[in-house]
Order: C-alpha cells, then structure tokens, then sequence
C-alpha cells in the first residue's frame, strides 16, 4: 500500500520514482468502502501503467491477458459504492473470448455474467464528424477545392467539401477512427500540391483512403505508369454502389428536371480516363451532363497556346505519386 499524502506530483514524474504495485485482493477495497476516513488505496498496475482512484482509463479486452483481466475484476462488480462502465463491441468481444476457449464456446452467455445492462449509442453524425475534422486541417480549409458533386445536388446545402468527403468514406465503409487519420495524410497531400491549382476533393480523398485501406492494391497500382484498369478492378471489390448522391437533371425527353441518384463509381471512374488525357482531348470533353462536368475544372488547368499541350497532363495525374510519398515530395509548379 501507498500513502497519497506523502507522494508530490514532482516525485512521481521523476525518473527515478517507481511504484510497487501490490496484490489487490477484496479484503483491502471493503476496508477502504467500510472507513472513509482511510486514505490508504491500492494501485491496480494496467499494461504498464498506473491506475488511481477515481481515473477513468480505457482497456482494451481482446487478447488473452485483457480478458483475464476481465475475469478478474468481475468479483468486485457488486460491491457496494463501485461502478463499471464498459464500452465495448460485443460482437468483437465474444470472437475474442472464442479465440480464448475454443470456437464452440458460448461467448455471449459468458459475457453477460459480467454485464448487468446493456446499451446501444446511436451511430454518429458522419457529416457532422467530417466538419469537425475539416475545421481542424491546417491546408485544405483554405485552399481552393474542386468539389465533384453536381450543381444540382438535392438538397443543395449538400453542395460543400465536406458532403463530398463524407461521401467518400460513406462509399468505402471507413470507420470514424480511419477517417481521422485519412484526413491528416489528405492534409499533408494538400501541402504538396501547387497552390495555383484547385484540390479534387472526391479523387484525393478515394486515394488516400485506399491507401489507407488497402495498401497492397495502392502500392501495386502506384507501380504502375498507367494505372487506369488497375483501380477500376479495385473499384468493383470496395465502393458500396448503395452509397449515392442524388441531383436533378433536365430531361429534354420528358421537358422536365428529373432526380437522379449516382453512386461513387462513374465518379471515380470519369477521374480515371482523364488521368492520362492530352490537353486537346481535355478540351474537347463534352461537360454538360455530371459526372462529365466535373473535367469544367481539368479544362481550366489546359494551357492557352496549342504549342504548350505538348507532354501536359492534368494535375490529378500526379495525385497517385503524391500520396505514396505524402510529405516527401512536392508537384513541380508550371
């Protein structure tokens, strides 16, 4: 045991202060519940950390030891004045505890000896997830965004960067903690690219996400100099088409505004054949119907005079190299 009186801050940051964690057993946390004016208390020593009375610290049950862990504190679960609450995926738990006792193992009979009552938070503003992440950025917020979305969006307060990236990460199913570390590599992605040029929002973000997600299949298609099918093939496997963004468009069949609904893929995919597209074929894209009208942009960068399209391509064709090697390398200002 350890008195807390006689322990300063200072002690405890130096180097050369160690604690000895001793054994708790029950016998000690009844005396403390049973005399409030004790000011002895145990230590209970975490994966090399140290935990104090009325510290909140999260643990991570999955491997072996953490699920002892588990099994070890249940017995002081009701006793009186001491509360647990847990955060934690039951469905992930119980394939952790099988891994543990055996595939056949009841996991979800065991664990709810553990758990007196059960709650579900409900699932996360995404959009609203994604503006926070927006707002913390140190270059995309004041750049120059190309958006990809159409100028009809329904509803049109849709049409804003951060509808464009939750959009993308709805898509490839990205979960909120890969999302914020897709958002730090896209910002350094951003800080390499000229500030002359506008950032495509949709094509940075599927790229640096499929690197993140699947980063064998981004570093085969970077290998590559033409890697147009390549991530056309990786296109099938990952982008859920449920995903859509919905906009008008005019039918001169019909003479009327139509909805129409559009997954990422044709999106992507439009990206994908103007990666390597002289300026002349750039120039010569027909950009009245979306997702078409998403090269308006591209065809802003193609230079004035026909005798400057010599060896151009389009500033998204750099984007691949750019976020292979985010931060090491920038793209040549012309």
């Amino acid at each position: 045991m350890t008195d807390f009186e006689e322990i300063s801050f200072d002690e405890i940051m130096e180097d050369s202060f160690s604690i000895l964690a001793e054994e708790i057993n029950i016998s000690d946390i009844m005396d403390v519940s049973e005399n409030k004016e004790q000011k002895v208390f145990p230590i209970l020593p975490v994966r090399n950390l140290v935990m104090f009375p009325k510290v909140v610290i999260p643990i991570t049950a999955g491997r072996e030891m953490s699920i002892q862990l588990l099994e070890e504190i249940k017995h002081i679960f009701g006793m009186p004045n001491v509360c647990f609450v847990v955060s934690t995926n039951i469905d992930q738990l119980s394939h952790s505890t099988r891994a543990v006792y055996g595939g056949e193992f009841d996991a979800n009979g065991y664990l709810k000896r553990f758990f007196d009552q059960g709650f579900t938070l409900p699932e996360p503003d995404r959009e609203r997830y994604v503006e926070l992440l927006m707002k913390e950025t140190n270059i995309l917020k004041n750049r120059d965004l190309s958006l990809g979305l159409p100028d009809r969006i329904e509803p049109s307060n849709k049409r804003k960067a951060t509808y464009s990236i939750s959009f993308v990460f709805d898509a490839l199913d990205l979960d909120l903690r890969s999302q914020k570390q897709i958002f730090a590599t896209a910002d350094i992605v951003a800080s390499s690219i000229d500030e002359k040029k506008k950032i495509y929002v949709i094509w940075l973000f599927f790229l640096v996400s499929l690197s993140h997600k699947k980063p064998k299949d981004f570093n085969l298609l970077a290998m590559k100099e033409n890697g147009v099918e390549e991530i056309k093939k990786i296109l099938d496997h990952e982008i859920n088409q449920n995903i859509k963004v919905e906009y008008l468009e005019y039918s001169r069949q019909k003479d009327m505004e139509l909805a129409v609904n559009l997954s990422l893929y044709p999106i992507i995919e439009c990206y994908c054949n103007w990666l390597n597209q002289s300026a002349s074929q750039i120039a010569a894209l027909n950009t009245q119907k979306y997702p078409y009208s998403n090269a308006i942009d591209i065809q802003d960068e193609t230079p004035r005079f026909k005798h400057q399209f010599n060896g151009w391509r389009p500033s998204i064709s750099k984007y691949i190299k750019l976020v292979k090697y985010a931060g090491y390398i920038r793209e040549n200002k012309t």
